[in-house]
């Protein structure tokens, strides 16, 4: 029997009986790989800060590279504001690991590759990121709790 006709055989099994086979993702990974993926490149690509902010906790720490940390989605918001002033921001993000540590709270890693084009006229550059968050839920919601990143080498 071939590995592929096993796997078919325990999916099945896993079906009949009502388990969730532990291969599929859950619906709290589900929703931080979405945040992660899909509105964190829409709300970058914004250029806006409170609509970049408004993916983070009230309370949450954001730790760029060669910046001044920002505490707090108001003060992420003025930090993402002022990055943006520079350049346009053009990030592409691809979860690598989603760990859900219990119903509040999840840490993940991932890899961003962004493009910057700078407002100045100058060629764009592109540069490529690993980061770790800390995600949060709140009200039913994933939050970006805590943010740090840096260029991976």
């Amino acid at each position: 029997m071939k590995l592929y006709d096993i796997r078919k055989i325990v999916l099945l099994v896993f079906i009949t009986l009502g388990l969730q086979p532990a291969l599929a993702v859950s619906q709290d990974e589900a929703a931080i790989k979405m945040l992660i993926e899909k509105t964190y490149p829409i709300n970058a690509r914004s250029g806006n800060g409170d609509q970049y902010a408004s993916m983070y906790t009230k309370d949450a720490l954001w730790m760029p590279p060669k910046a001044p940390d920002r505490k707090g989605s108001s003060d992420i918001s003025k930090g993402f504001s002022d990055m943006v002033k520079k350049g346009y921001f053009d990030p592409s993000l691809k979860v690598m690991e989603i760990n859900v540590i219990n119903d509040e709270y999840a840490f993940v890693i991932g890899d961003a590759q962004v493009t910057i084009t700078p407002l100045d006229g100058k060629n764009s550059k592109n540069v490529t990121l690993r980061v770790f968050w800390i995600v949060r839920k709140h009200a039913g919601q994933w939050k970006i709790h805590r943010q740090i990143w840096n260029p991976k080498t």
